[in-house]
């Protein structure tokens, strides 16, 4: 069964549990208002890399970066002012 995350207009965010068919509302313990996903703190569905990833070539092997798609591997190369080249030949 696949966790959802939620967030209140109160700030409140919680975790629930529900099957992939189904009504997916959650009521908000601090405030009692609807709740709604939030779909930035789950992991999307459509996995381009596999979830744990780790590179250890843009730092060196003592510093590995944990990422869980390319878009985030994109985003840490260019903080490092690098770019990411996903036709096999690695990061530049």
């Amino acid at each position: 069964m696949p966790a959802y995350a939620f967030i209140c207009g109160c700030g409140h965010k919680d975790e629930a549990y529900f099957g992939i068919n189904g009504d997916h509302a959650l009521i908000c313990d601090k405030c009692g208002k609807d709740m709604k996903k939030d779909y930035r703190q789950m992991i999307p569905a459509y996995h381009d890399t596999p979830v744990g990833s780790v590179d250890i070539d843009l730092l060196g092997p003592d510093k590995p970066i944990v990422y869980h798609t390319r878009g985030q591997l994109r985003k840490i190369a260019k903080q490092h002012g690098c770019s990411v080249d996903f036709t096999g030949r690695g990061i530049r």
